[in-house]
């Protein structure tokens, strides 16, 4: 057996294992979405290609490291000129150095075509988020049943526009029904759905059916007014990065034109048809900060 071999196939195969992970974790859905939907491709999950792309950059880099001492002789003959004198900056090497410059200044500094490859995989991103569906809100799938479906008053008030009363008995009646085990309204959501072979987003679904419609007059205050107070500009609990700000206006009936003047009296003049995420990092802000500047204007 050839060390050599080894090592150099092994290099090999860890590149095409990490060549394909790191594609699937281009085009797979924002975390939120995948562990929410229970997203897979080619039977594994977001979580699985992270974990499968980590261990084998290890390997990568033991091996590549490995390979390198073992051509280290030929890799210096890559640096002689022809009078067989090492020159580090040899024409490769320069054409090497400039490749590997271009490619990293590009991307910090969003030159084409850099930053048009990293927009389409945002672009990915949110056509999952509109395929599969989107949590109600960070981290869901990690609450109780009992935090989960006081969460979920508030989101179907404010997001949905639909009161609605719904206690972790009835949800957890509703998911039984279903058949689906659960011990108590104080077990993890991501928890039973695992359990039960089903994800976090389907759990959803039925325990809504459980939901009684609430009478607005019978509701002081509603769950949407204890959400949003008094602020004129709502502060969605998810999604706010992905909407731009005329998707905004149009979803909670604001005024974009004052919008776009308020934002321009603290000297910011964001593009009303750009996700939020992306025209708030332009802005050297965040997307919650702009609706809080928002409603910190009299």
């Amino acid at each position: 057996m050839k060390t050599r071999r080894v090592i150099s196939l092994t290099a090999f195969l860890s590149f095409i294992v990490l060549s394909y992970t790191g594609i699937m974790l281009f085009f797979c859905p924002e975390g939120r979405v995948a562990y929410w939907t229970g997203w897979e491709l080619f039977g594994l999950n977001k979580t699985q290609y992270g974990q499968i792309h980590t261990t084998f950059m290890i390997l990568f880099l033991i091996t590549g490291v490995w390979h390198i001492v073992l051509n280290w002789n030929p890799i210096l003959n890559y640096l002689k000129d022809k009078a067989k004198k090492i020159r580090v900056f040899t024409p490769e090497f320069n054409i090497a150095l400039v490749l590997s410059v271009l490619f990293f200044v590009g991307t910090l500094w969003g030159w084409f075509p850099f930053q048009q490859f990293l927009n389409a995989g945002e672009s990915v991103k949110i056509y999952w988020a509109n395929e599969k569906g989107t949590p109600p809100w960070g981290h869901a799938e990690q609450n109780t049943v009992k935090r989960f479906v006081r969460g979920l008053e508030v989101y179907e008030a404010v997001e949905n526009q639909n009161l609605i009363k719904l206690s972790a008995s009835d949800a957890m009646e509703q998911m039984r029904e279903a058949g689906i085990e659960v011990e108590s309204g104080d077990s993890i959501l991501m928890d039973i759905a695992k359990a039960n072979g089903t994800t976090p987003q389907a759990l959803m679904d039925i325990m809504l059916r459980a939901a009684q419609p609430l009478d607005p007059a019978a509701a002081e205050p509603t769950p949407q007014e204890k959400a949003m107070g008094d602020d004129e500009f709502p502060m969605p609990m998810s999604g706010l990065g992905r909407m731009t700000m005329r998707g905004y206006a149009e979803t909670y009936k604001v005024d974009l034109d004052r919008m776009l003047a308020i934002l321009g009296e603290h000297g910011l003049e964001p593009d009303p048809d750009v996700m939020l995420k992306t025209e708030a990092e332009r802005l050297g802000t965040d997307p919650h900060a702009i609706i809080e500047m928002l409603n910190s204007s009299e």
